[in-house]
């Protein structure tokens, strides 16, 4: 009886298991964010073309935050050319160019690499522009975690 019992509010716990909610994408800082790109403002911030580079910092600054990060990280400074500092949240996507708090030590070349990133980054600008997706969307793509929607996107059909 009791494994009747058992069989019959299986379903149940299975049904109640799936209608849950994904949990919510991770909370992007405040500080991370360019407050000026909203999805009201799209179109005269990162729709515009070159809008991501008239922000960044000059060289001679990013070389040397790249190699205050490294030698943080115990990373041989000769080495510097095959790093990049990245933007958790990509400035073409609405992150903030100079925030520390946006900023990571990212190596240029790999699976993992800034290289696919920015190639992701540049897709899923182009959607957004395009209206394809959110602004939210697209940030929710690559933070946290961009490497999975680089398979969805760039290596699969995305949208």
């Amino acid at each position: 009886m009791t494994k009747n019992l058992m069989l019959l509010a299986l379903p149940v716990l299975v049904a109640a298991c799936a209608s849950r909610a994904p949990e919510p994408p991770r909370a992007i800082a405040p500080d991370m964010l360019n407050p000026a790109v909203t999805p009201q403002t799209l179109q005269q911030t990162i729709c515009v073309p070159a809008y991501a580079a008239s922000l960044m910092p000059p060289d001679a600054v990013t070389q040397s935050q790249k190699l205050a990060m490294m030698q943080r990280a115990g990373i041989d400074p000769a080495m510097a050319s095959g790093f990049v500092i990245d933007r958790r949240l990509p400035v073409g996507l609405g992150g903030h160019p100079t925030n520390a708090a946006n900023l990571q030590l990212l190596e240029w070349a790999g699976e993992h690499g800034a290289q696919r990133k920015q190639a992701l980054e540049r897709r899923l600008r182009l959607m957004v522009c395009d209206g394809k997706i959110s602004l939210r969307e697209a940030q929710a793509a690559v933070y946290p975690d961009w490497v999975p929607s680089y398979a969805r996107y760039m290596e699969g059909s995305g949208r």
